[in-house]
């Protein structure tokens, strides 16, 4: 009589078992990878925004313009709206050379704040007033360390 081969039912279904549960432990580890992203692209956004007001209040002292109200300097071929020596709410993502298109900048003029949206996360950057700095305000909208 010729031996068989192959895989009995009990086999096949102790596999099937090990594999539905090596997915559903797996799965949610990866299923926030996107929101995670979300999140460091974000607060390297920020950081940027950090550096290029620093940046361009430099150059704002350079070329003498850092206690007018309302001017410009030029920044890698870019022209940059200043106001009080650093960028203005509408040109910070400019001068941070980062892709307008990828971020939602919704401006509150009255207040002076540009809201930078991520998906769910956000953060704040206030333009100079006569009398301070800009403001920037850490990332909210964050939901166990993602957007």
């Amino acid at each position: 009589m010729a031996k068989q081969q192959g895989f009995t039912l009990i086999e096949l279904v102790m596999v099937i078992v090990i594999l539905g549960i090596l997915t559903t432990t797996a799965l949610p580890r990866f299923a926030n990878l996107q929101g995670n992203a979300k999140y460091a692209k974000l607060s390297a956004s920020l950081a940027a925004i950090k550096s290029a007001a620093t940046i361009v209040h430099s150059q704002a002292i350079i070329a003498g313009v850092e206690s007018v109200a309302l001017s410009s300097v030029t920044l890698e071929g870019s022209s940059i709206e200043i106001v009080n020596g650093y960028p203005s709410n509408e040109a910070i993502l400019i001068a941070a050379g980062l892709d307008q298109n990828e971020f939602d900048l919704v401006e509150y003029t009255t207040h002076y704040l540009a809201f930078i949206y991520l998906g769910s996360c956000f953060t704040i950057y206030s333009e100079a007033t006569s009398s301070s700095p800009p403001v920037f305000r850490d990332i909210g909208g964050v939901n166990n360390g993602s957007c």
